[in-house]
């Protein structure tokens, strides 16, 4: 080092100098400040400005809004530090500010979609979606299958398989009111299956829909593959019993009143369908009385069941109804080929009930 006054050298840390006696200690001690300066790292505010974007742009999407909320509150928190810091140096905090106003917006755009928008099909909505992430199925459903004889529906754990085909699920919606709480809406593809819980907390499928389909254009009746085969083989086995056409008589009897019976000549056409038994009865009454109707001829659809070897034909709707007349019904059993019972019914004409018998034998 070298004095600032006569330019002697004087050596390092010498604080006076020996040739004019100048005073050499600022000099030291500058040196000494420079030897131990640090250097300080400034930030620009651009990392929260980032995440704010990314906040905003994730906060639309189902399953990634839940990682950039996250990144939304980091802007707002990692902003509010870097603005300070910038203030503090005298720098611009435009970036850190932005992060900071981003940030926040994306988490309200993100707390809206998950919370506002979900309570859309909540509250007094039709339905609820449950398993927004996996779209698992209930457990109780998964493994089943199912089937109607024409379509046949597998469950498992996110997919459904439709005959030959598997299908992910889409959306899984649970019915919330008091008239829906039993159903669950299952879509995939461009179908959906409704699936109805019974009394003992079991499911099973209740219909198939097209999406966007009329409420009554659904495909039903589906039960398990063992049981379909059981009520398969016992469908066969009635419709070799009692399907076809039979041809006999029918009497009514107004008010239990024997001498004001009436005869009539009857067919009924016994059939399947949609593995529901019915069967078309159409009569014509051949002794028909001045106070009972003019019109003497009906047409109507029967319910068939059979118990213990005993079938009903229960009343279902009139195709002809005859003037006067309600509804009517018939119970019998079979024996020889021949089909005979008692008959009942209601009449329109006249107060009161009546019985009376038929017997038809297949044609």
């Amino acid at each position: 080092m070298f004095c600032s006054k006569c330019g002697q050298d004087v050596g390092d840390g010498v604080q006076i100098c020996s040739a004019c006696g100048n005073d050499l200690s600022s000099v030291v001690s500058g040196q000494n400040q420079g030897a131990s300066q640090v250097v300080t790292v400034m930030p620009t505010g651009t990392a929260p400005l980032v995440m704010g974007l990314l906040g905003m742009f994730g906060g639309f999407i189902p399953i990634v809004k839940y990682i950039t909320g996250l990144l939304s509150l980091l802007a707002i928190i990692i902003g509010i530090s870097q603005r300070k810091k910038l203030s503090r140096a005298g720098l611009p905090t435009g970036k850190a500010t932005a992060g900071i106003i981003l940030g926040s917006i994306a988490v309200l755009i993100t707390v809206i979609s998950i919370v506002a928008i979900g309570a859309l099909f909540s509250g007094n909505s039709r339905t609820s979606r449950i398993n927004p992430i996996t779209n698992s199925l209930p457990k109780e459903i998964q493994g089943t299958v199912w089937t109607n004889g024409s379509e046949t529906v597998e469950f498992g754990k996110n997919k459904v398989k439709l005959n030959d085909d598997w299908h992910r699920v889409k959306e899984i919606t649970i019915g919330n009111l008091s008239t829906n709480r039993m159903f669950t809406w299952v879509k995939f593809s461009d179908k959906y299956v409704v699936l109805q819980e019974w009394s003992n907390g079991t499911l099973r499928l209740s219909s198939l829909y097209n999406q966007g389909a009329d409420a009554d254009d659904y495909i039903s009746d589906f039960m398990t593959p063992d049981r379909y085969e059981k009520f398969r083989l016992e469908v066969e086995r009635l419709e070799k019993i009692i399907g076809g056409v039979w041809e006999g008589t029918l009497s009514f009897r107004p008010n239990n009143i024997d001498f004001l019976f009436l005869d009539a000549n009857m067919t009924l056409d016994i059939f399947n369908y949609r593995r529901q038994f019915l069967a078309e009865a159409n009569f014509t009454i051949i002794n028909s009385r001045e106070r009972f109707p003019k019109n003497t001829r009906g047409a109507c659809i029967f319910n068939i069941t059979e118990t213990g070897g005993v079938y009903t034909f229960a009343f279902n709707r009139w195709i002809t109804e005859p003037d006067g007349f309600g509804r009517i019904s018939l119970e019998g059993s079979f024996n020889d080929n021949i089909l005979n019972g008692t008959s009942s019914y209601y009449q329109g004409f006249m107060s009161g009930s009546g019985s009376g018998t038929f017997r038809v034998v297949r044609k």
